[in-house]
Formats: structure tokens, C-alpha cells, sequence
């Protein structure tokens, strides 16, 4: 499918947005850690304030140590995008969501290499934390057509400020 959306993606004030460095440094549900790299992002800002509240808990950290932080959006326009939302597209990969929400990132990483390998430009997929829906762009597989570009960014004190 193609997508052309808003999405958002929360970072530490100093990192670029648009950094795959984490992801390809410590792999991420939908990367190979040193493999490929992957630019995970919310499709909205509801799933992205879930994003965070997720990674504040696994983090254990409160909000007052894992703030501040830098907010981008963005908007993406992909030609060619797998979307795991759907259990037919997720059965056909042999996944489920069980698979997906699972702490053990190792299908979905499998899959990932396979959709990759396949020519597919991101991954959409639903959040682990039940909130919404995420994108996982592989930057390296964008066509000419495609583009994931900052609209804006502004850095946030807290949960309450994104809106």
C-alpha cells in the first residue's frame, strides 16, 4: 500500500529526529541491532504519548528524569508499505499480534529482514501498547518518490504539553 500521513517521533533535545543510530546501535522491534536500522515512528500523537509512557516504565524512570524532550513531526509519503495491522497481512508473514506485542522482538525482527529484503519501505504496524498505530521507516529503502521530512519540532517539559 502507499501511505502519505502525519507522523511523530520523540528524541532527546540533541538528537537529530531523523537518527536511525539508536535503532541500528541496539536493534528495535522491527531492526537487526548492526543490520539495518530503522526510523520508528506514532501515526498519531495519541499512540506517541503512549510510546513514551511505555518507555518511561521500561525504563523506570518518572517523567521529571525523562523529560525534556524534543517532539518532531513529520510528514511521510511512502510508495510501498507492508501493513501489519491487518491479521490476513500479519497471518501471511506468520505473525500474530501476540507476536507483535511480545517483549521478544526476535520474530518481528525476522519478518522485518524478509519485508526489507521484499523492497518495502516501512512497516505499519500496531503499538505494543495497545494505543494506536507506529511506522517503521527503512530509510535506506526509499524510492525517489518518498520522503520522510521535519515539519517542525519543538522540545516539551512533559506528557501534558503535547497536545
Amino acid at each position: 500500500m502507499k501511505l502519505k500521513s502525519k507522523a511523530y517521533r520523540q528524541t532527546s533535545p540533541t538528537r537529530d529526529p531523523l537518527s536511525q543510530v539508536g535503532a541500528i546501535n541496539y536493534g528495535g522491534r522491527w531492526n537487526i541491532k548492526e543490520a539495518f536500522g530503522a526510523l520508528y515512528l506514532a501515526l498519531s500523537k495519541t499512540a506517541l504519548k503512549a510510546e513514551i509512557k511505555s518507555a518511561m516504565k521500561r525504563a523506570g524512570l518518572e517523567e521529571s528524569v525523562y523529560f525534556p524532550r524534543k517532539i518532531a513531526e513529520t510528514s511521510i509519503i511512502l510508495s510501498r508499505v507492508i501493513d501489519f495491522r491487518k491479521a490476513e497481512t500479519r497471518k501471511k508473514w506468520g505473525l500474530t499480534l501476540a507476536d507483535i506485542q511480545s517483549l521478544d522482538w526476535h520474530k518481528c525482527q525476522s519478518v522485518a529482514g524478509k519485508v526489507r529484503e521484499a523492497g518495502y519501505e516501512g512497516i505499519v504496524f500496531p503499538s505494543a501498547t495497545g494505543v494506536g498505530a507506529n511506522i517503521a521507516v527503512f530509510r535506506d529503502r526509499l524510492s525517489e518518490k518518498s520522503l520522510v521530512e521535519i515539519m517542525s519540532t519543538r522540545e516539551v517539559a512533559s506528557l501534558k504539553e503535547i497536545a
